[in-house]
């Protein structure tokens, strides 16, 4: 709940700083539980009326969901010592791979590791 909590309430407009790999592994998979249950909905009360309801409220909460996912990407790609704009090659086809290591499996930039062998 701290995760959400930062993220969702504290830092939802925050493009500085640094965010970790647990944060973002956390939120992703919240994220993509709640995006599957929403579609889940949508597809077993196809018969229904209340389709378009629950579709909207899916399209709702995605977009909701969406400002602060990206925030959070941002300060994780500063965590790995990257800048922000990696994110905009996601959608380019073979670099987008190189993108999601950064994202994902980078570990944490340190500054004093980077001193020290100096």
């Amino acid at each position: 709940m701290e995760v959400l909590q930062k993220i969702l309430i504290k830092d939802i407009f925050n493009f500085e700083g640094r965010s970790s790999r647990d944060e973002l592994m956390i939120f992703t998979m919240l994220f993509s539980v709640l995006s599957m249950l929403l579609s889940y909905i949508n597809i077993s009360d196809i018969l229904n009326s209340y389709v378009v309801n629950i579709f909207i409220i899916d399209v709702l909460v995605s977009i909701i969901i969406l400002v602060p996912y990206i925030s959070l990407l941002v300060r994780r790609l500063h965590d790995s010592g990257n800048s922000g704009l990696w994110l905009f090659f996601i959608v380019v086809p073979i670099v987008n791979v190189y993108v999601l290591y950064m994202l994902f499996f980078k570990p944490t930039y340190n500054d004093e590791t980077i001193k020290c062998r100096n």
